[in-house]
């Protein structure tokens, strides 16, 4: 059953695309924990939702997705850069 989420926000992100992408060798606890929390402010049925009163919780879910993403994506490009390095002493 779908969760429901408020219409005047971006839906959230495509986790399964990003884990197939950068599990599990470029994740870790931490993002994993923010991960289900963003979700948690995206459902509207969530009583984390009403914890912050005066704040809008979908785009503290936004703001949390994209930093696990960005994070993600920063683990992948030093990995890259790495491989690209000259060995030393070769």
């Amino acid at each position: 059953m779908p969760v429901p989420r408020s219409p005047d926000h971006p839906k959230p992100m495509r986790w399964s695309r990003l884990y197939a992408r950068h599990c599990p060798h470029r994740t870790d606890p931490t993002s994993r924990h923010v991960k289900v929390i963003a979700e948690g402010l995206r459902d509207l049925r969530s009583p984390m939702r009403e914890a912050l009163a005066g704040y809008d919780p979908d785009h503290m879910a936004s703001s949390l997705e994209l930093t696990v993403k960005m994070l993600w994506e920063a683990r992948a490009e030093i990995e890259r850069l790495k491989a690209k390095a000259p060995t030393p002493g070769a």
